[in-house]
């Protein structure tokens, strides 16, 4: 019975042995127990914090430094404990009586779970009444969290849309966003192009456009963190070619809409339904002409960013935790571009703009924009391809 033994150990003053069977009994020690109840729990944790106080007092030599490892497991399995059955106040109270370290990780472990906004706000305040220097490490952490977790054996989804593990990711950046505080705003910028490069190179379009769209946009803000012009830069430029790719496939599937010519069973029925069907196809024709000319500027801009699409300038400041962001960059830079190229070839010469097709080859043997070193040798045989096929075109109609 777990009650005597505690009780025989303390009338013995046996401590060490106290906090070993403690921690057995809460499942976390040396030899743990079959899990006991909540009850059992909530006596154990209390006695180890009323032993981690009392000797702690007293400066008993050593008895801390050997016990507090299995001090804060025990606490730890009882805050496991009160998350499973939702008890936010109760959660926050106990974590912070955890070190530092692993209250960021605890509670973080905790917030992992709550998807509710007004619920997520109320932890993020509880969290500030007790710990609130902790707060922003706390949300950072469970962002990159969720966003390192990799997709469920049962995700079935296809890349064009967005999956169930896709939508958590993107609804843990709102943790960085629930606050006014700037350096949050900024980490949002951060970890949102971490994880739109991910879902980029997964090929997962649909999800990085879903995400680019929720995040603030603080042009105005006097940045704090060395990281956030060049997060910022990224962001807008994530934007335009995700908004550009967005507009194509708009085009794509306005194309497919195209009405057909109506032919009149009889002369009487000519005159009407011919007006009705020039006026649905001039309608189809104004919004063809819209889509095409936003989704080519669009692309067009891309390729023209200043200094480069996606690419950071000399000088920028990479944390540790982000020294394979250079390599990852560049790979999405060899992938994107000459994607884009195509579409927008492939737009142009589809509406005849044959000329202008052409044109694309100055854009990508301009030494300024250097786009031409982005292509593999197979792109640039295929690009070139594609510019004699226009010429070509270019030629007839002379």
């Amino acid at each position: 019975e777990p009650l005597c033994l505690f009780q025989r150990l303390l009338a013995e003053e046996r401590w060490e042995e106290l906090v070993q069977a403690l921690a057995n009994v809460s499942g976390v020690g040396p030899v743990p127990n079959p899990p006991c109840s909540a009850f059992i729990l909530r006596i154990a944790v209390h006695l180890s914090l009323v032993l981690r106080v009392i000797h702690y007092a007293a400066e008993e030599e050593g008895f801390l430094e050997r016990t507090l490892p299995l001090h804060n497991r025990i606490l730890i399995a009882y805050i496991n404990h009160l998350a499973a059955e939702k008890e936010s106040e109760l959660v926050a109270l106990y974590a912070k009586e955890l070190p530092p370290e692993l209250r960021i990780e605890t509670y973080a472990k905790f917030l992992e779970t709550i998807e509710e906004r007004e619920e997520r706000q109320r932890c993020i305040r509880l969290a500030e009444s007790y710990f609130r220097e902790e707060v922003p490490a706390i949300t950072c952490t469970v962002v990159r969290n969720i966003r390192m977790q990799l997709p469920s054996l049962d995700d079935t989804s296809v890349l064009s849309e967005i999956s169930e593990d896709d939508s958590r990711k993107i609804r843990a950046i709102e943790w960085l966003c629930l606050g006014d505080d700037r350096r949050q705003l900024e980490e949002a910028l951060v970890q949102s192009n971490a994880l739109i490069r991910s879902f980029v190179q997964a090929g997962k379009i649909e999800a990085a456009r879903d995400l680019v769209s929720k995040v603030p946009e603080e042009e105005s803000i006097e940045f704090q963190d060395p990281r956030s012009p060049s997060a910022l830069r990224e962001h807008y430029s994530w934007k335009n070619y995700l908004w550009a790719l967005h507009t194509h496939s708009e085009w794509r599937m306005h194309q497919a809409e195209r009405p057909q010519p109506y032919i009149a069973e009889t002369t009487t029925q000519q005159g009407g339904w011919k007006a009705v069907s020039d006026e649905k196809h001039h309608h189809w024709e104004v919004r063809d002409n819209f889509l095409a000319s936003k989704a080519v500027e669009l692309m067009r801009s891309v390729l023209h960013a200043e200094g480069g699409w996606l690419h950071d300038p000399s000088g920028t400041v990479l944390p540790s935790d982000e020294r394979e962001r250079p390599d990852q960059i560049e790979a999405l830079r060899r992938s994107c571009i000459p994607r884009l190229v195509f579409l927008l070839h492939n737009i142009l010469v589809e509406r005849g703009y044959f000329y202008e097709s052409l044109q694309i080859a100055n854009d990508i043997a301009s030494e300024s924009l250097g786009l031409y070193t982005l292509f593999s040798r197979e792109e640039l045989e295929k690009f070139l391809l594609l510019m004699r096929e226009s010429a070509i075109r270019v030629n007839c109609l002379v």
